[in-house]
């Protein structure tokens, strides 16, 4: 199965490496690792979770959920979009609406909550 769940989430998993690379990788379940960094933000790509700050592990988690659920359509339908909200979010007037609002991060919430789902 994790060899199937691998291969679901290729593009992820492959940017997911590369962006470990170098650094301490712990595991968070079965599936999935988690990655500290000193960047700004943190990141879901595959089975690497790279947060910065670890209260937003919980988040994170999340996006992992739904890397698991679309695979190859992760990059197109939540990562890209997310990484350009949050961009938007934290550089313009956006930043008067809630971060979560936007469907990407609404959708991590709700599996955040299910923890038991990852």
């Amino acid at each position: 199965m994790a060899i199937i769940l691998f291969v679901w989430e290729l593009p992820q998993n492959i940017i997911g490496f590369i962006l470990s690379i170098g650094k301490e990788r712990a595991r968070y379940d079965e599936n999935t690792y988690c990655c500290r960094w000193n960047g700004p933000g943190s990141i879901s790509l595959g089975r690497y979770i790279i947060v910065s700050d670890e209260n937003a592990l919980p988040h994170e988690a999340g996006h992992r959920k739904q890397s698991m659920i679309l695979g190859p359509l992760y990059l197109v339908i939540i990562g890209i979009p997310s990484l350009i909200w949050c961009i938007l979010h934290s550089c313009t007037r956006l930043r008067a609406l809630d971060y979560y609002s936007f469907y990407t991060e609404a959708w991590a919430e709700r599996y955040r909550k299910d923890q038991g789902a990852i």
